[in-house]
């Protein structure tokens, strides 16, 4: 089993689109969202694979490259947690959110391997109303339009 180390990040992301703009981060390029966390019963299974986290529970730290593959079954099972649509109620309030798609970013770099899922949920709107007033509340909340092109 591989010891060399692999950083890992799983994270829900909002889609936040205004017309052709899409909603960023502050400070950067990145849509609003936050790390997914798991529940309290996963500590031992998290242990089990020799995952540290960075703080807190969010599924963001490091991982021996040989537990990897346990490690996204486990994530794929969905067992204790969050779902991508609850990480962002978290983070963003309460609303409803439909999975959009799942990026993967598999990168080795000179630091490392690294690995990123993200998974894209947009926000669930039925009129047009509720969707523009989603935009503004992004705005207000330090939150910048990119135009998507």
């Amino acid at each position: 089993m591989s010891r060399t180390p692999v950083r890992i990040s799983f994270r829900a992301v909002l889609r936040v689109r205004a017309g052709d703009r899409i909603g960023v981060a502050p400070g950067g390029c990145a849509p609003p969202g936050g790390v997914i966390e798991h529940f309290p019963p996963a500590e031992s299974v998290l242990a089990g694979f020799g995952f540290v986290g960075d703080g807190g529970r969010g599924l963001s730290g490091v991982l021996p490259g040989g537990s990897l593959r346990r490690f996204l079954t486990w994530f794929g099972s969905g067992a204790y947690r969050e779902a991508a649509e609850d990480c962002l109620r978290r983070v963003a309030g309460p609303a409803e959110f439909a999975h959009v798609r799942t990026v993967v970013d598999d990168v080795v770099a000179p630091g490392g391997r690294r690995v990123r899922r993200y998974e894209v949920c947009e926000l669930v709107a039925g009129e047009a109303d509720v969707a523009f007033a989603s935009a503004a509340a992004v705005r207000e909340a330090g939150y910048a339009f990119l135009v998507d092109r």
